[in-house]
C-alpha cells in the first residue's frame, strides 16, 4: 500500500496543478476583457471631444453664414437709404439699419466665442490623442503578455493531463476511484499531509492511534472530518 499511497500523492501534485492552470485559463480572458473596455472607454472619450469639435465647428460655420447674410441685408438697407423719401420712411429705416448692427454685432460676438471653444477642443483632442495612444500601447503589451500566458498554460495543462493519465493507469481502479471521489468533493486537495496531530486540510484532531497507523502507511485513511485522505510526511506530497 505504500507505493500506491505514493502514487496517489504523485497525482495529488499533478491535480493540484492541473486545477491551478483551470484556474488561471478561466481568469485570462476576464482580464482580456478588462483591457478591451478600458480601450474601448478611451477610444470612447477621445471620439467624444471629436464630436464636440465637430459640432463646435458646425455652430462656428453657421455663425459666418448668419453673418454674411446678416452683412448683406444691412448693405443693401444702406443702398435703400438714399433712395427714401419721407423723413419718416428715412427714420423708421435707420432703425432697422442700428437694429441690424446690433444683431451682426451679436453674431461676431457668438463666433468669437466659438472660435474660443474651438480652440480649447482642438487642444483637449489632441491630448486625449496623446492619452489613448499611451494606453493602447500600454494596453497592446499587457494583451500580448496574457495571450502568450495562454498559450503557455493551455500548453501546460495538455502536458499534465496526458501525465497523469499515465500515472493514473499504474493506479488498482478501487483505489483510483476513492481518489477520484475525494478529489471531486474537495477540488484542488485530495491528499494531505499530518500536521502536528491534525489533519492538515482542515485542522481536525487526530487520535495517537490514528496517527501511528498513518505513520505506517499501510493502507489508506481519510480524516473523518473532511474525507481526505491523510499522508505522514509533507514530502510524500
Amino acid at each position: 500500500m505504500k507505493e500506491e499511497l505514493k502514487t496517489i500523492c504523485r497525482i495529488q501534485v499533478l491535480d493540484a496543478d492541473i486545477y491551478s492552470a483551470r484556474q488561471r485559463l478561466e481568469t485570462i480572458p476576464q482580464e482580456l476583457n478588462e483591457l478591451n473596455l478600458k480601450e474601448q472607454e478611451g477610444a470612447g472619450a477621445l471620439r467624444e471631444v471629436g464630436q464636440k469639435l465637430a459640432e463646435s465647428a458646425r455652430v462656428k460655420k453657421a455663425g459666418e453664414l448668419d453673418l454674411e447674410a446678416s452683412t448683406a441685408a444691412l448693405r443693401k438697407l444702406q443702398v435703400q437709404l438714399s433712395q427714401v423719401k419721407t423723413n419718416k420712411e428715412y427714420t423708421a429705416m435707420q432703425q432697422e439699419i442700428e437694429q441690424g448692427k446690433v444683431n451682426i454685432s451679436g453674431i461676431e460676438e457668438k463666433i468669437l466665442l466659438e472660435m474660443e471653444h474651438l480652440d480649447a477642443l482642438a487642444l483637449q483632442e489632441k491630448e486625449f490623442s496623446r492619452q489613448y495612444d499611451l494606453l493602447k500601447k500600454d494596453l497592446d503589451g499587457k494583451r500580448k503578455t496574457l495571450l502568450e500566458e495562454l498559450a503557455l498554460m493551455e500548453s501546460r495543462l495538455t502536458g499534465l493531463l496526458t501525465q497523469r493519465e499515465t500515472v493514473v493507469k499504474t493506479l488498482p481502479a478501487e483505489i483510483a476511484s476513492v481518489y477520484s471521489r475525494i478529489m471531486q468533493a474537495r477540488p484542488g486537495t485530495a491528499v494531505v499531509p499530518v500536521s502536528g496531530a491534525s489533519c492538515g486540510g482542515c485542522f481536525a484532531s487526530l487520535p495517537p492511534q490514528f496517527i501511528n497507523e498513518i505513520r505506517k502507511m499501510e493502507k489508506l485513511i481519510t480524516c473523518e472530518t473532511c474525507g481526505r485522505i491523510l499522508v505522514w510526511s509533507q514530502e510524500e506530497v
